[in-house]
Formats: C-alpha cells, sequence, structure tokens
C-alpha cells in the first residue's frame, strides 16, 4: 500500500486526528504518502490511523510481519509509535518505540499465531513530552505522513 492512487485507500484517524490526506510533500516509495495531523496531542493521548480489512487485499495473516513507515518533518516533535491489528478478540502491538523527526522510520509487528483473521491494523502515536513548556501543557500539533505499508 503506497498510496500512488492519490487517495487514502480507506484510512481513517481517530481521537486527535484532525487531518488525512493524500501528500506529495514526501514519500517513502513513490511521489506519494499519506498525511494525518496530529492536534494539541500530551502524554496522555494515543491517536491512531486504522484501516480495514476490506482495503487490505490480501489481508495479512498470522505469522507475517508488518511493515510501515512513518516520516516526521517537525524536528521539535518527540513522537512515539507502535503498529496495531485486531481480530474479532482485540487489538495486538508491541511496545511504543521513539520515531526520529526529518526522517523516515521503519515500524514492524509479527502478528501473532494465534491471531484470528485480521479485521484491521493500524499505527499509533504518543507525544513523548520532551519538547517546550507549551507542548507539555499544550499538547503539540504536528503531520505524520506513513507509506509503503506492507506484510510479508
Amino acid at each position: 500500500m503506497s498510496f500512488e492512487d492519490g487517495g487514502t485507500d480507506g484510512w481513517v484517524g481517530q481521537p486527535r486526528v484532525t487531518t488525512l490526506q493524500n501528500s506529495t510533500a514526501f514519500a517513502a516509495d513513490g511521489t506519494h504518502s499519506l498525511q494525518a495531523t496530529l492536534n494539541h496531542i500530551t502524554s496522555r493521548d494515543y491517536p491512531y490511523l486504522t484501516v480495514g480489512r476490506q482495503y487490505l487485499n490480501p489481508p495479512p495473516q498470522p505469522g507475517q510481519t508488518l511493515s510501515l513507515w512513518v516520516y516526521i518533518p517537525d524536528n521539535t516533535a518527540h513522537l512515539q509509535g507502535k503498529l496495531l491489528v485486531m481480530d474479532s478478540r482485540g487489538w495486538y502491538s508491541p511496545a511504543m518505540v521513539s520515531l526520529i523527526s526529518g526522517q523516515w522510520n521503519q515500524l514492524t509487528y509479527t502478528i501473532p499465531a494465534t491471531t484470528g483473521p485480521i479485521l484491521q491494523i493500524g499505527v499509533q502515536f504518543n507525544n513523548q513530552n520532551i519538547g517546550s513548556p507549551a507542548q507539555v501543557i499544550q499538547g503539540l500539533t504536528t503531520d505524520v505522513y506513513i507509506d509503503a505499508v506492507g506484510w510479508v
């Protein structure tokens, strides 16, 4: 999934995601990516982007490794991220990892063998609150870009 068709490929944003659109500003694969604006996130906020099974053709299977690339252009943003997968019993994910601003960061997750059919995949973010006092109190607003979503 590389967003080269100019669309959002079924991705939706959840709490504190105010913009979700295709972009040519940054790309890890080709010339397009998915841009999301995270609005006023603090260390207590965990905004996420997801896409449903109907857009995953074919959907990832238990035992496969899910991969997604994230870019954060704002050098004042200190974000963490992790991948998510959901089956009929709930969400599965690894621990959050620190993301480096100004470069593409690859997130990976091997889907547990005990997972049922995958219903959704996604990526979740958190503000590490390392920034200015205003970021800590008011929260951080920044863009993130995702691209080259796949599984093997």
